[in-house]
């Protein structure tokens, strides 16, 4: 059973936590800043609370500048779903190994611009 906890941010961002057996992780998708585009960055959580030390950045996702803010929520949501599939299998693999996956799994690529996965 893998726990997926959801919150919604001003200005379009968005955030989801998994909780599954091996490992605790958060997705969050949010501006990089005032005047550039959205990314999504995947965390491995370490730990309790929402200190900084305890989340330790695994992979990022930079979108296309004609991504619509929709396309970028809906691909947010494809990574929460494929993360949580594949640690919800009989012989769960790592976090790492599902973000290996993960990369060039996205049902729209097009709208992704660069997937940066540092080596495991």
């Amino acid at each position: 059973m893998i726990a997926v906890s959801k919150k919604g941010f001003l200005f379009g961002g968005k955030s989801d936590e998994v909780w599954a057996k091996t490992f605790w992780c958060m997705v969050s998708t949010a501006k990089e800043g005032i005047t550039k585009g959205y990314s999504t960055v995947i965390f491995r959580i370490h730990g309790s609370g929402t200190q900084r030390k305890n989340y330790e950045p695994l992979a990022k996702i930079l979108y296309v500048d004609s991504a619509s803010k929709q396309d970028r929520l809906k691909l947010h949501d494809a990574i929460v779903s494929f993360i949580n599939e594949n640690a919800d299998a009989k012989e769960a693999p790592d976090l790492q190994d599902i973000l290996l996956r993960l990369n060039g799994q996205f049902p729209a690529q097009d709208k992704v611009a660069h997937f940066v996965h540092p080596d495991p």
